[in-house]
């Protein structure tokens, strides 16, 4: 006889507004999904069957390139990863020294307003999203340290995916 107890070590749910999937998986920690099914574990893991993956992972780097708050240090190399750049060729394309370019993406030292439009700018082209471009081209944000945002994702009924920004209190 074939025992159960696999299937009674974990709850199969939905994840939703009022319980959303933290997907730490793209690298950022901030990213919560709505409408994917996912496993919860006794022992306080989670595993989630996450649809169309490269499309959330697009529509992610698209808000945050669209965002009218500072990147943080941890966007910038989620948006660097998308773009398929080495950090050593990154730091080279946007004119600075890796050494540097590594405390940016750590958090060490802000980002000048001048590199975070260069980087949102890189993404849209190399994304091909020329409106996207045209925002980021013409929008004034001032550059911060700690700015603190959780990340949204949910699918609609075409199975699209959409995100969303909430801020939370540092």
């Amino acid at each position: 006889m074939i025992s159960n107890a696999y299937e009674q070590d974990f709850v199969e749910e939905t994840a939703s507004v009022v319980k959303p999937y933290h997907y730490t998986g793209c690298g950022l920690p901030n990213v919560y999904l709505v409408g994917v099914k996912f496993k919860s574990f006794k022992d306080g893991e989670q595993s989630a069957e996450i649809p169309s993956l490269p499309d959330l992972l697009k529509a992610i780097a698209t808000a945050l390139v669209g965002k009218a708050t500072p990147l943080t240090g941890g966007e910038v190399r989620f948006l660097r990863k998308r773009m398929g750049f080495s950090s050593s060729t990154f730091a080279e394309i946007i004119g600075t020294n890796p050494q540097h370019y590594s405390r940016l993406e750590n958090s060490v030292v802000p980002l000048q307003i001048q590199t975070e439009k260069l980087i949102r700018l890189l993404y849209t082209v190399t994304a091909k999203l020329p409106k996207v471009a045209q925002k980021v081209a013409t929008t004034k944000w001032e550059a911060g340290f700690d700015h603190k945002q959780n990340i949204i994702a949910s699918k609609d009924t075409s199975h699209v995916w959409h995100v969303q920004f909430d801020s939370v209190a540092a």
